[in-house]
């Protein structure tokens, strides 16, 4: 995924990866169109590509950088993205917070 560049805009969000077998990483998400699966923080661009993603695994999903764990999950995504750059990120109220924005 490195291999593409990253767009200017970008979104985060959660998605789900349909899986019928057992695990203990599935996840049951009653809003999404596959209920059951595993459950994955993505960061993509405008053109749909997936430029990188995280994998649910409880509180050890994001590393801990004081910001909580949806923001802890934005920072992780973002960390690869090149600084000199003018990116433009959306993400819903869930991944939000004053001081992640701050």
């Amino acid at each position: 995924m490195k291999a593409v560049a990253p767009e200017e805009r970008q979104s985060v969000d959660e998605q789900i990866i349909l899986f019928k077998g057992r695990s203990p990483l599935k996840q049951y998400m009653k809003l999404k169109h596959h209920k059951w699966g595993y459950k994955v923080f993505t960061r993509a661009g405008v053109s749909r590509i997936m430029h990188d993603f995280i994998i649910y695994e409880g509180e050890s999903t994001a590393h801990d950088n004081g910001f909580g764990i949806s923001g802890d999950i934005v920072i992780d995504l973002v960390k690869d993205l090149p600084e000199s750059r003018n990116h433009k990120l959306f993400f819903d109220n869930w991944f939000s917070s004053l001081r992640l924005v701050d």
